[in-house]
């Protein structure tokens, strides 16, 4: 500097102390001069003269002080993200959430995400692809679904049994009377009104164990006998090797025997047979043809 400028920043005035500055060594910070010590911290006084600190309203501010003033805490470590020594602060930003560069990786491997990587956030964790897969299918095995539409249900619900329902899916399986607080059955994982109840539907079939559903038109090919009911395919005598078609009286009558039942032929063996095994102190079981 040229003498003039020499002698004017002499007798300048330090914007720290307030001194002249005089002959001796200075620095130039924030368009001010300062003594050499009296650039310093505005919230901790601590000497900037010789560090790098970050101007906030045209103060200094020390980056410790900075950071406990300005800086988040890493989601993941829960330490403050602070500028680094070029007064630089590195962060990753996902969803309001901040993360040390070092710190941004997958909640379930550690392992590091790169820029390009897919990243999901899932219940507050932030996962890789692979672990979000399978994190989404251990939720969606806790998940209670519909037992009708076989959905997830969230928010409103009605129960009935073991089952959870939408309450647009509480109806009846057999007419699709919508149910709401309406008397019902639930069987066999079904529902049921009272009217499709009575009517035998929730009841499964003697034969195949299956329920009795009606047709497209409403109509149901369903036999009660002894208490039970069949689909009338299922009417059959129920000796593996037979299957005769039966009848509720008349010619094919069906016999019942110990709540099974036969055609004539094969309930008069069964009950030959049963005779021969019995103690002679036990009772003969006899075979007799149903009534309804």
């Amino acid at each position: 500097a040229d003498p003039d400028t020499k002698n004017k920043m002499a007798a300048a005035v330090c914007a720290g102390c307030e001194i002249i500055l005089g002959a001796g060594q200075h620095v130039g910070a924030l368009g001010r001069q300062y003594h050499m010590g009296c650039l310093r911290c505005t919230r901790c006084k601590s000497d900037t003269s010789d560090r790098p600190f970050v101007p906030i309203n045209e103060s200094p501010y020390c980056f410790r002080c900075y950071s406990e003033m300005h800086s988040s805490a890493c989601d993941s470590c829960k330490q403050l993200i602070c500028p680094d020594g070029a007064g630089v602060i590195a962060l990753v930003e996902v969803s309001g959430r901040q993360f040390h560069p070092t710190c941004w990786k997958c909640s379930a491997c550690s392992r590091l995400f790169t820029i390009d990587a897919p990243v999901f956030e899932l219940e507050g964790l932030i996962l890789c692809e692979d672990h979000a897969l399978e994190h989404q299918a251990r939720l969606e095995q806790q998940t209670p679904r519909c037992r009708k539409c076989r959905k997830a249900v969230s928010g409103a619900a009605l129960a009935a049994g073991d089952a959870m329902f939408h309450p647009a899916c509480f109806a009846c399986c057999v007419c699709d009377t919508h149910l709401g607080k309406a008397l019902h059955v639930y069987a066999h994982g079904r529902l049921y009104c009272e009217a499709c109840d009575a009517k035998g539907f929730s009841t499964p079939c003697g034969g195949c164990g299956q329920t009795v559903s009606p047709d497209a038109a409403g109509r149901s090919s369903l036999v009660r006998c002894a208490g039970s009911v069949f689909h009338d395919h299922c009417f059959v005598c129920q000796e593996p090797r037979c299957k005769a078609r039966l009848a509720l009286s008349g010619p094919g009558a069906a016999f019942l025997i110990r709540e099974q039942i036969f055609c004539q032929l094969h309930a008069e063996i069964r009950v030959r047979n049963l005779t021969q095994s019995l103690d002679a102190r036990s009772p003969v079981v006899g075979a007799s043809p149903v009534h309804v």
